[in-house]
């Protein structure tokens, strides 16, 4: 027999001996890229002989991970046929226990410690998982210790099925983060600003990271929503980008990153939720976009997300009309609305399934937001949610109490009656469980191994999730972020002197600590000269004279504004008062001929609002700073970091990421553009500075040029005079 023969007769045998379920020394189990186990040799040996012979052991290595997941297969369906429907149900919830009240006056309290009815509801419903909330996540060895008591509920069962639970939380980093201590990253459009996709990944990197540490295994973290809607009040700095591509480029290099880190990776909000001018917690936005549009845009990073391997999807509480136009008389106005694409069947089995061949599992946004409750019956919503191709409904209800938890059992009781009369049908339920099962088969969470930390392992894990080493990371890609606008007369940057006076400008008092970390990073670099008077003040109608007077007698005066709405930058409404006063204090600084510089400290989009600044910067959003991040808490680099710029401890390196529209007089979006999507004033001032340095070099060569022409022109004359003087000495 020949060698290829004989190799390829091994491997067979090795197949065969696989499926045999047969013990071979020297093998251990390892997960394939396809998240199955897979067999794989302690002895890989020098295969550089066997080059030729690489189609054979391809064609081994693909059978050994076809058997690795007809062996997961086969488990989910033992598993699946041994469930009771009560079971499956749970498995179909994601629950969630923000808060608590036993009945105190000042209650509900953070729910970061299980109490015996949450013990109790968890084991006795079998959820298929659990969200956290910023209330859960106070502290991380009360969160580890939280997590862990959830998982230890959840294998208290009378029954032989006791399936981990997908442990879930909303970290994108950035503005949207649960985790109080750790690392908040800079987010998404701060994280496009800098221009290198590989952020994106090395964010999500270690934000899985950290999750892992804690032991949550889910993150409602990849934000695939395209925000070409300047007037968007929910998603903005959320997302990545205006633009399809960028979008689909960084949120995809996100998933990798995540999934990377071993941490489920969720694409949220299908089918887009960057085109809307209402928010879903409290509103039913509309998207009047067709199929065809829908393709060229908002779909594009979905499904670019599921080619590169999307395990789970998010919907979004949106009407698309031209998708479907089914409706429901709202309970809030007896009116017809048109479903949103959590209910429709059109959006989740035609488009996400059948089109875009997703088999992934489906998770809705949470049900308890107002887009859901203020129209739609509690019942209709689980049947039309399930029966349009949803597997997991996640919080369908508060709750806070004993008493909610009576509604958490009716409504697992609803399901169960719609199922055994028909409603729901039970194919539908088992589709659902079999995709759930099979996710948590890919991620080790079929069954529970010896593995519950201890203390000192809980401990151990708290003290790696703060690092020096991340938080150098997360402040470096700061820099390459935060994007100079506007920078008139060379305003940034601020050359500080001895004696002089600085003033930082606030709309509240959330942020006003930041200025104090940037104070102290400006000391330890050695900016801050000896005697200078840093002053934080918060600007409104109430104490705008007190704002202007310290504004005019300051020496160096920087404002920060936080925009969540666009309403905000219209004095007429109430949330547009304190820019009213902040258009005061600019033209009292330029009465005193100083300048002024405003740090747009969320939505990018005012900095329209304050073109007579003398220079402007964008930081793509920014966090409460109650504690300083010595302490260990998860604390955003965005508006300390701009502060420091301002200083000069270095240049701003980001560009747009969003086209930036002018305003009207009305104080309303323009179709103009006043700042074009890559834009940067830094950028801008590098390519002025080339032209004029190209511009002197040709009138060097120029100069040079017309001294050779004097030259030879000198040369010729010097000639001519030379042979003018022979020839007339030839004649006499």
């Amino acid at each position: 027999m020949s060698i290829k023969g004989f190799r390829k007769l091994t491997c067979l045998l090795f197949v065969c001996l696989l499926a045999a379920q047969l013990c071979i020394p020297g093998f251990a189990e390892e997960t394939s890229d396809d998240g199955y186990v897979q067999l794989q040799s302690s002895d890989q040996g020098d295969t550089s002989e066997a080059a030729d012979e690489t189609g054979d052991i391809q064609t081994g290595t693909d059978s050994l991970q076809e058997l690795g997941k007809m062996r997961a297969e086969s488990k989910v369906d033992d598993i699946l046929s041994g469930m009771t429907l009560r079971e499956k149900v749970g498995q179909m919830i994601i629950a969630s226990f923000r808060g608590w009240s036993d009945g105190a006056e000042n209650g509900p309290y953070a729910f970061t410690k299980i109490n015996n009815e949450v013990s109790s509801a968890i084991s006795g419903y079998r959820f298929g998982g659990v969200l956290l909330y910023a209330e859960n996540c106070s502290d991380n060895e009360e969160t580890m210790r939280l997590v862990n008591d959830m998982q230890k509920a959840n294998r208290v069962t009378e029954g032989k099925n006791a399936i981990p639970l997908l442990v879930s939380i909303d970290q994108e980093g950035g503005i949207v983060t649960r985790l109080r201590q750790g690392t908040k990253w800079t987010g998404n459009m701060a994280v496009a600003a800098t221009g290198d996709i590989e952020n994106a990944r090395e964010t999500a990197r270690g934000i899985g990271r950290e999750l892992s540490l804690l032991s949550i295994n889910t993150d409602f973290g990849v934000v695939m929503d395209v925000n070409d809607n300047p007037n968007n009040p929910i998603i903005g700095v959320r997302a990545f980008s205006d633009d399809t591509k960028i979008v689909a480029d960084y949120g995809t290099a996100f998933f990798q990153g995540m999934t990377e880190s071993g941490t489920i990776a969720v694409l949220k909000h299908f089918p887009g939720h960057g085109n809307t001018s209402t928010d879903s917690h409290t509103g039913l936005p509309r998207v009047e976009k067709t199929l065809e549009q829908l393709n060229e845009t908002e779909l594009v990073p979905f499904r670019m997300g599921i080619e590169a391997g999307a395990e789970m999807i998010m919907t979004a509480h949106i009407q698309y009309p031209n998708l479907d136009d089914e409706t429901y008389i709202s309970k809030k106005t007896g009116e017809e609305v048109v479903i949103p694409a959590t209910l429709s069947r059109k959006i989740l089995t035609d488009i996400l399934r059948d089109k875009m061949d997703f088999d992934g599992v489906v998770v809705t946004d949470a049900l308890e937001m107002e887009s859901i409750t203020e129209h739609f019956d509690e019942d209709d919503v689980y049947r039309m949610a399930v029966n349009a191709g949803v597997d997991m409904l996640l919080v369908p209800c508060t709750v806070y109490n004993s008493g909610s938890l009576q509604k958490l059992e009716n409504i697992v009781n609803t399901i169960i009656e719609m199922a055994e009369e028909g409603e729901i049908s039970g194919d539908r339920i088992d589709e659902s469980v079999r995709r759930i099962l099979t996710l948590k088969a890919r991620h080790g969470l079929l069954e529970y191994s010896d593995t519950d930390l201890s203390d000192e392992e809980i401990r151990e894990n708290a003290e790696k999730i703060w690092s020096e080493e991340t938080r150098a990371k997360e402040w470096d890609m700061m820099k390459k972020g935060l994007t100079l606008l506007k920078n008139d007369g060379d305003v940034i940057p601020r050359e500080l002197k001895e004696n002089e006076k600085v003033l930082v400008l606030y709309p509240g008092q959330s942020r006003v600590n930041t200025a104090d970390y940037a104070r102290q990073h400006l000391e330890a670099k050695e900016v801050i000269p000896a005697g200078t008077e840093w002053k934080t003040m918060v600007y409104d109608p109430e104490n705008a004279g007190e704002c202007i007077q310290a504004a005019q007698e300051a020496d160096h005066v920087i404002a920060v504004t936080t925009m969540f709405e666009v309403s905000e930058m219209d004095p007429a409404n109430e949330d547009g008062k304190s820019g009213e006063v902040l258009d005061r204090i600019i033209e009292a600084v330029h009465s005193q001929d100083k300048k002024i510089t405003v740090i747009s400290a969320e939505l990018p989009y005012d900095a329209a609002r304050y073109q007579d600044a003398d220079a402007i910067m964008v930081t793509y959003g920014s966090t409460w700073m109650l504690e300083t991040a010595d302490s260990g808490a998860a604390v955003s680099p965005n508006l300390p970091g701009a502060i420091c710029a301002v200083f000069g401890e270095f240049t701003p390196g980001g560009k747009l990421p969003v086209n930036l529209p002018s305003l009207n007089d009305d104080k309303v979006f323009s179709d103009e553009i006043l700042y074009p999507r890559g834009y940067s004033a830094v950028q801008d001032a590098e390519a002025e500075e080339e032209e004029k340095s190209e511009d002197q070099n040709n009138g060097e060569e120029k100069d040079d040029s017309g001294k050779e022409d004097d030259s030879e022109k000198k040369d010729d004359s010097e000639k001519k005079d030379d042979s003018e003087k022979k020839d007339d000495s030839e004649e006499g």
